[in-house]
């Protein structure tokens, strides 16, 4: 059973596409919790898994760290908040982040490239 002390089920259901927490690595909530409790800040999840159809459907390749459960969108509007998240991802370990108007990704996949910064 997947565990967190910052996240609820009903936080995974709310996101978009809905999912559970139990979709998540516990590896990849135990760092997403790390990364909140350096921020200091609510974390408020957009999106986090995703299944391969899903992301096909989106026009997507289907090969995304949402598929294998370890990576989550945390909706960041503006450019404090997004320090303080990318700030504390690296120091809790995240080595694959992303950045985007109205959120920061972060992700732990083992299968795509590792030490990258992204923008969408």
């Amino acid at each position: 059973m997947i565990t967190s002390k910052y996240f609820t089920e009903n936080e995974f259901r709310m996101a978009s596409p809905q999912c559970s927490l139990q979709n998540m690595s516990q590896e990849f909530m135990d760092k997403l919790g790390r990364t909140r409790e350096i921020a200091k800040i609510p974390f408020i999840i957009n999106s986090a898994y995703r299944t391969e159809a899903h992301e096909k459907k989106m026009g997507r390749s289907g090969n995304s760290a949402h598929t294998e459960g370890c990576a989550a969108d945390i909706k960041a509007l503006d450019g404090r908040s997004k320090y303080l998240i990318v700030d504390a991802a690296i120091k809790a370990g995240f080595n694959r982040i992303g950045i985007n108007a109205n959120f920061i990704h972060l992700d732990n996949s083992k299968k795509l490239e590792p030490c990258v910064v992204f923008t969408y």
